[in-house]
């Protein structure tokens, strides 16, 4: 009797327990969103990631469906939504909206339908940019950016559509941020890249076709791959014609391709596709032989290579691995006199040849060649190694290490090249004020060096002994700030897009390269730049005046400087070429003005982005000058432009295709 109201208490409690369970896990979602409710009112946010908002009308706010839990936004993300229905992004302070649009134009500069695709929004802060991933949709975009205050100019790297072929035609260069917080961006679609291999006579249409790009040695005259070319190669076994913009990943369109081109039976040739044009394309093939060698002798150091020149050994022809003992085809040569090498060293610096050979190549034959290699000599060397300090002032370009470069004074060492790279990297601090970069390039063979050190750009005179450790130490001059203002002479008003560059004018044992490092002045004047308290040049440029350098002595003054420079108005002109109302690009390397009469003035500045060459002279006349020949347009006649005093002039030719 006495125990049956203890059963009846334990299953009481029993009861009670099991209800309050259930209560507690029916309360359970509303109590996790109003959670969220207080964490995205609250500002208590981890650090947000450069990463882009959704592209599109802004988001709407997450709202919970009834009877489920609401989503927790993760503010990791720049395009989270907090509650409220506000990027949480925008919660940060120091942070900012830039938002855009994209056209498409077809090659004939037609509008298209809006274009999906991505892009990289680099935000500059002097020299330095951070990266900003964009969605762009149905020809929309936008991206919040952050540490926005000290941002002063924005590019676009890495733009591409998902389902055309395009080049990205504005802007091509860094632009200020745009006032409205707003940018458009303009493209270009190009004809399909195609290229049509025959056989040179017959004009056939070759099948088995080979494709390979030619990254290493793109000025050159390359014309054979060697063997083998593996990760070079865009395609094999291709028939005629060829769809090249199916073959293309992540190439540059802005420039044209090197391609090498070869058959089975047929001797290798090169050609440039221009991608930003696009077009067919015809190359003819002829008929070749093949080279077979064999190297037999001691073993040789693991960057020896098979050469093969012209006659002429300085014209490179084509390059692979030497490996002794085994047998090596250069097929599809071209029928004529080589000359073959076992080379250790860079071709175009002074290589240590360890065998040589002539050859001849005749089509349709397969010659046989052996090579009998020399020892290598012996070289004196020594281990170097060294330390920089950098005052923490310049440790924002420094970063988390510098690059490290040894460039030989006196005569080169045959096979090992002129220089020597590595990187110093942070060690403990070894004086307050300083960061230490320390770094090792092992052994060198023994010498007179350049020693320099990359961001800051340092350099010194070191000579490299043997019998001992050589360590240098490198310590970067404490830097001040220098306001540089830029007014025009003639109007006493400021020049706002002068760019501003500074060299140490200091001994040869220790000097800093050209810097462009200048951020716009708290004050709206000109520009303010950090550098070394010590004798400096300092460079302006800007695109109506005369490039301005003047010398100042800054000693060891630590106060805030400014100098203010009177630019001279210039005159000059823009040259550009168009296609069917859209801008074609110049060669790489293209140098078209040509030497003026004695009566008139000279090129004093040459500044390009490849579809507009802006050029500044020193005085007004009559100038000529020869445009490019591009592949499937019409030669340009020489260009006569009469350039008035104190004014650039703009100077467009319409190109005219070879077949309509």
């Amino acid at each position: 009797m006495s125990e049956r109201p203890a059963w009846r208490s334990l299953r009481m409690i029993a009861l009670v327990a099991a209800l309050l369970v259930a209560v507690i896990w029916y309360l359970r979602p509303l109590r996790t969103a109003s959670d969220v409710d207080a964490r995205a009112s609250s500002g208590e946010r981890a650090p947000i990631a450069d990463a882009a908002l959704t592209p599109g009308e802004p988001p709407a706010p997450i709202a919970a469906e009834p009877s489920e839990r609401a989503p927790v936004p993760d503010p990791e993300r720049s395009d989270a939504v907090g509650t409220d229905g506000i990027p949480l992004a925008l919660a940060r302070p120091d942070t900012r909206v830039i938002e855009g649009t994209l056209i498409v134009n077809d090659p004939d500069g037609r509008p298209l339908p809006a274009q999906s695709g991505s892009f990289s929004l680099v935000a500059w802060t002097g020299g330095r940019g951070w990266h900003h991933p964009v969605r762009i949709q149905s020809g929309a975009w936008q991206v919040v950016v952050t540490n926005a205050s000290s941002v002063d100019a924005v590019s676009i790297e890495n733009f591409e559509c998902d389902n055309q072929v395009v080049t990205l035609s504005e802007p091509r260069e860094r632009a200020p941020w745009p006032a409205s917080n707003t940018l458009a961006l303009r493209a270009r679609a190009a004809h399909p890249s195609i290229l049509t291999v025959v056989e040179a006579g017959s004009r056939v249409p070759l099948s088995g076709v080979t494709l390979v790009r030619d990254g290493e040695h793109s000025f050159t005259n390359v014309v054979h791959p060697g063997n083998p070319f593996g990760g070079d190669e865009l395609g094999h076994d291709l028939a005629s014609p060829i769809d090249i913009d199916a073959l293309l990943v992540l190439v540059s369109r802005d420039r044209p391709l090197p391609v090498l081109v070869g058959a089975p039976g047929f001797a290798w040739k090169r050609v440039e596709i221009d991608l930003w044009t696009g077009g067919a394309r015809e190359i003819a093939l002829e008929r070749g032989g093949e080279l077979i060698v064999t190297a037999h002798g001691p073993v040789p150091n693991d960057a020896a290579e098979l050469r093969l020149y012209e006659a002429d050994p300085r014209l490179l022809v084509s390059a692979m691995p030497l490996v002794v003992g085994r047998a090596a085809s250069f097929a599809g040569l071209a029928p004529g006199e080589y000359t073959l090498r076992a080379e250790l060293g860079e071709w175009f610096s002074r290589p240590l040849v360890l065998a040589e050979a002539r050859a001849r190549i005749e089509v349709g034959v397969s010659s046989e060649l052996v090579l009998a290699l020399g020892a290598e000599p012996q070289i004196a060397s020594a281990e170097v190694r060294g330390r920089v300090l950098v005052p923490d002032a310049w440790v924002t370009f420094a970063e988390m290490q510098l690059g490290v470069t040894l460039t030989r004074q006196d005569a080169v060492v045959p096979g090992l090249g002129s220089r020597q790279t590595g990187f110093a990297r942070r060690a403990p601090t070894r004086r307050d004020g300083y960061t230490t970069f320390e770094w090792t390039l092992g052994e060198v063979p023994v010498g007179w060096y350049q020693l320099e050190i990359s961001r800051p750009a340092l350099s010194t005179l070191v000579e490299v002994r043997t019998g001992r450790t050589n360590e240098f130490e490198l310590v970067a001059p404490a830097p001040i700030q220098l306001q540089v203002i830029a007014v025009d002479a003639a109007t006493g008003l400021d020049i706002e897009d002068a760019t501003v560059a500074w060299w140490l004018d200091g001994p040869r044992e220790l000097h800093i390269e050209t810097t462009t490092n200048s951020v716009a002045h708290p004050s709206g004047r000109g520009r303010l730049v950090e550098v070394p308290a010590a004798k400096i040049t300092v460079s302006i440029v800007t695109d109506e005046h005369v490039p301005y350098e003047v010398g100042l002595d800054l000693g060891a003054t630590a106060a805030p400087l400014a100098h203010v420079a009177r630019l001279q108005r210039a005159c000059g002109v823009v040259l550009s070429m168009q296609s069917g109302g859209a801008d074609m690009p110049f060669p790489n390397r293209w140098h078209g003005w040509l030497d003026q009469p004695p009566d008139v003035g000279r090129v004093v500045a040459v500044r390009s982005d490849r579809f507009r060459f802006h050029i500044t002279v020193d005085a007004p006349g009559r100038y000529a000058f020869e445009y490019p020949q591009l592949a499937g347009f019409r030669t340009v006649p020489t260009q006569h432009v009469d350039i008035p005093a104190g004014r650039f002039v703009e100077h467009v030719v319409q190109l005219e295709r070879e077949t309509p």
